[in-house]
């Protein structure tokens, strides 16, 4: 099943999803008119992961999980220059670099960035 994630132009409003039964994967769409960068955050099995940076223009979409869902939760931190994040106290580890961290406690004393997510309901 395809999601589809709209990045809303203040980056403070709500997640709308469309669902589209032709593809798999998790899309995520930038609808602001400024280049955005993209992390998420998963279940892995056992563990939480988090990924990081796609780099999303505006009126463009990215996939950052391919294939079929196989969680119904997912979590997306969005950043862009001169705009605030507004997260949801749901933290992962992060880096201002290209990432995949497994774990999501102990961040700073891991060498990683604590930053807060928003929660994507897949349904």
């Amino acid at each position: 099943m395809q999601r589809t994630l709209k990045l809303l132009a203040a980056l403070v409003a709500h997640v709308l999803m469309t669902s589209q039964s032709a593809n798999a994967g998790l899309t995520i769409c930038n609808e602001t008119d400024v280049k955005q960068s993209l992390a998420i955050g998963y279940k892995d099995g056992a563990d939480w992961v988090s990924e990081g940076w796609w780099n999303v223009d505006p009126g463009k979409c990215t996939t950052p999980v391919a294939g079929d869902l196989k969680s119904r939760y997912y979590y997306y931190r969005a950043t862009a220059v001169g705009r605030d994040f507004a997260g949801e106290n749901i933290v992962f580890c992060t880096t201002p670099n290209a990432f995949t961290i497994r774990g999501d406690e102990n961040c700073g004393e891991r060498g990683f960035d604590t930053s807060e997510f928003r929660k994507i309901d897949t349904g």
